[in-house]
């Protein structure tokens, strides 16, 4: 079909012609809204270049709000299981700190919500720590592609964050052995 006698119904057609034409699993609503960005993209150039006069709609099923699936918690043990195994097995190995690194950096991920972006521009200054009903939660003020939020992190975190804090600490000291003042990252510095 030539692109300029693609109308609606063309696309109406096209959304259910996808959900039944598939080479590994049916396409969920959100898959076909990714794709209609992808179409939308040729069919502005086609506008810019005089071949449509204007978009056709092209509005793709509703996405029915389908969220990713948790852990359970047989997986979340199971998880943690081979990740300390993972941590055993490299003591003696000169990555170990970057391992011990990465079990941390999927734990914060695992229990903030961060996005991957907004993890990767936290800084020490972003983190402060709230009381309330005798618990302590970690509150971090990000940046990242829907712009400021602040993130309550789950009960806990904190220890994370202490732990990341003693390993940066302990790499200060070993850098600047004669300079206490430095022992300690600054609030501009990144987490990770």
């Amino acid at each position: 079909m030539k692109i300029d006698q693609i109308g609606p119904t063309d696309f109406q057609n096209y959304w259910l012609w996808r959900k039944e034409n598939y080479a590994k699993k049916i396409p969920s609503n959100a898959t076909l809204g990714r794709e209609r960005t992808s179409i939308r993209s040729l069919f502005n150039f086609a506008v810019e270049i005089g071949h449509l006069a204007k978009i056709p709609d092209s509005t793709p099923p509703k996405n029915n709000g389908e969220r990713r699936p948790t852990f359970t918690d047989q997986e979340w043990k199971a998880i943690i299981r081979a990740m300390d195994g993972w941590l055993k097995d490299g003591e003696q190995k000169a990555t170990s700190k970057d391992r011990i690194l990465a079990k941390l950096y999927f734990l914060v991920l695992v229990n903030t919500g961060l996005r991957v972006g907004e993890l990767r521009k936290l800084k020490w200054g972003d983190l402060r720590p709230i009381e309330d009903d005798d618990a302590k939660y970690v509150v971090a003020e990000v940046r990242g592609k829907t712009g400021s939020r602040e993130v309550v992190c789950q009960k806990g975190t904190g220890r994370i964050f202490n732990q990341i804090i003693d390993l940066r600490c302990a790499e200060l000291k070993e850098q600047h052995p004669d300079n206490p003042e430095l022992w300690k990252p600054h609030r501009d510095q990144l987490v990770f």
